[in-house]
């Protein structure tokens, strides 16, 4: 009897073990997979800039192409040709925007 209580114990310790572990991989797994929109979105932003060096002012892209629900990508270029993209993903219910600057590289 003693016996089975012990390993009852032992094993309710290893579930609770599971399930935490299970709670930080949960959140690992959400932050890593935002992180990655957000690359994939300033990726495409740099894209864009590119392909239309021309183009001054702030122009809204659309994400759905992406697959990135609730997504935003605006991106702005400046006269002086620096690249300013606003990238908006929702994390956890809560949109959250991450904002970068860079200048295209100068073509040959």
């Amino acid at each position: 009897m003693i016996f089975a209580l012990m390993v009852l114990a032992l094993v309710g310790a290893a579930l609770v073990l599971v399930a935490q572990s299970s709670g930080s991989m949960t959140f690992q797994t959400r932050r890593m997979t935002y992180e990655a929109r957000v690359r994939d979105l300033q990726a495409s932003a740099r894209a864009w800039a590119a392909t239309h060096p021309g183009r001054r002012g702030p122009t809204a892209l659309d994400t759905d192409a992406l697959g990135i629900p609730s997504g935003g990508l605006k991106v702005t270029i400046a006269a002086d040709g620096e690249v300013r993209v606003e990238a908006t993903c929702v994390l956890r219910g809560r949109p959250v925007t991450r904002r970068r600057a860079f200048r295209p590289p100068r073509r040959p």
